[in-house]
């Protein structure tokens, strides 16, 4: 169970991120370009949402980061240290309640 002041920590950080771009966080990534941020050659937003929220999560004292998993050469999206010295490894997905395709939003 992932204690309480992470998860409210995580949703905080997730809705002013949301309010602070135009597209909310489904345009991510486009918020970051437009802000002129060069956001670690992601080309999802998915990846986008997830390394800044690592680094805000980071800024509140939650030591947060993505981070390879032993025996794989893929990575776990979010790895957070907890105040126990245990790790709480976080695979991230982003979820839609319609379906779109990058060439049906328009940034403007």
């Amino acid at each position: 169970m992932l204690p309480d002041a992470l998860l409210v920590a995580m949703c905080d950080e997730l809705q002013e991120m949301d309010g602070q771009s135009t597209y909310g966080l489904r345009g991510w990534l486009q918020h970051q370009k437009d802000l002129g941020q060069r956001p670690h050659d992601d080309t999802q937003d998915e990846l986008a949402i997830t390394r800044s929220l690592c680094e805000r999560m980071s800024v509140r004292g939650l030591p947060t980061q993505p981070r390879r998993y032993a025996a794989d050469s893929k990575s776990c999206d979010i790895v957070v240290g907890l105040s126990d010295g245990r790790d709480a490894w976080i695979e991230a997905k982003v979820y839609y309640t319609a379906y779109f395709k990058d060439a049906d939003v328009t940034f403007q």
